[in-house]
């Protein structure tokens, strides 16, 4: 299993057999309290990859900012079942361009928001 634990503004991505016991673990060494925000069917395959998809997030070894896109993203992929990780990764894909249209569009920038629409049609 994949867990995401949140510690205040961080998430970590990890994967293990007993989720109970490795929240404990993490607590002891966390001066914040944690909380598992998220589990998906997973092995390191999948951690990796994930690791990969929010790398420009990381903040240090496994721990991620939870802000934004990370917290949106790790919404998402609790909420849903994915057969294979380029199913996976397509969808967070997917949704990092339909969240950055939105935000676009709000701010009135509609050329801009109609270019990623026009990416995500591909």
């Amino acid at each position: 299993m994949v867990y995401f634990i949140r510690m205040k503004y961080w998430v970590k991505i990890g994967v293990t057999t007993n989720v109970e016991q490795r929240l404990a673990q993490i607590q002891t060494c966390c001066p914040e309290k944690c909380k598992l925000v998220a589990l998906i069917e997973g092995d390191r395959e999948t951690e990796s990859a994930l690791h990969y998809m929010f790398r420009k997030h990381r903040r240090q070894g496994e721990w991620f900012h939870y802000e934004g896109l990370t917290e949106s993203c790790v919404h998402l992929l609790s909420q849903k079942k994915f057969s294979n990780l380029r199913d996976m990764e397509r969808e967070v894909r997917e949704y990092d361009l339909r969240r950055r249209a939105n935000s676009y569009a709000k701010k009135g920038k509609h050329k801009l928001k109609n270019k990623i629409t026009q990416l995500m049609a591909v």
